[in-house]
């Protein structure tokens, strides 16, 4: 139980050690996490609620279901927003900002896009859950998606709820 917790302190951790390194002047708007306005908010909402119904329309025209989106309580769906929270903290906020500072916007979302894939493979591993192209393809693209969002949006809250809808989407 303690386990996801501790992930979440690590890696808050760590990005707020990049931040600090990075001595920059505004760190809320360097991550990403500019204050909200009513446009990305309606933004969030929309990706969230269209990759929700993606994945409803996926479940039944392919009747490929795990059903286990009855099994999320109030608990699950919390730390499982913490948990892309912090992942997207991390790879939309200060990676992929600090790429995109250095190398442009396109290499910027494909590298993080590739370092967001290479962080999964480690826990399928160790979980024993089949690693196939599919299910790579479909992390890249996730992440690929969450980071030209965050670069159009200018802020993290729109990948965040892509990726948190396509977490909950894939326990369908």
């Amino acid at each position: 139980m303690a386990r996801p917790w501790l992930r979440t302190a690590i890696w808050i951790s760590a990005a707020l050690i990049w931040v600090r390194w990075q001595e920059t002047e505004t760190p809320l708007t360097w991550l990403a996490l500019k204050p909200v306005n009513a446009s990305t908010v309606a933004l969030s909402a929309a990706i969230f609620l269209g990759l929700l119904a993606w994945n409803g329309a996926r479940v039944a025209v392919t009747a490929n279901s795990l059903r286990r989106a009855g099994e999320l309580g109030g608990l699950a769906l919390i730390s499982g927003f913490v948990g892309v929270f912090v992942e997207e903290l991390l790879f939309r906020g200060a990676v992929q900002t600090k790429l995109y500072e250095t190398m442009g916007s396109r290499p910027a979302i494909l590298l993080t896009a590739a370092l967001f894939l290479m962080i999964h493979v480690p826990g399928w591993l160790l979980l024993d859950l089949p690693v196939n192209p599919q299910i790579a393809g479909s992390v890249f693209a996730i992440g690929a998606i969450c980071g030209a969002l965050r670069q159009w949006s200018q802020s993290i809250w729109p990948a965040v709820a892509a990726h948190w809808a396509n977490n909950i989407g894939a326990l369908f």
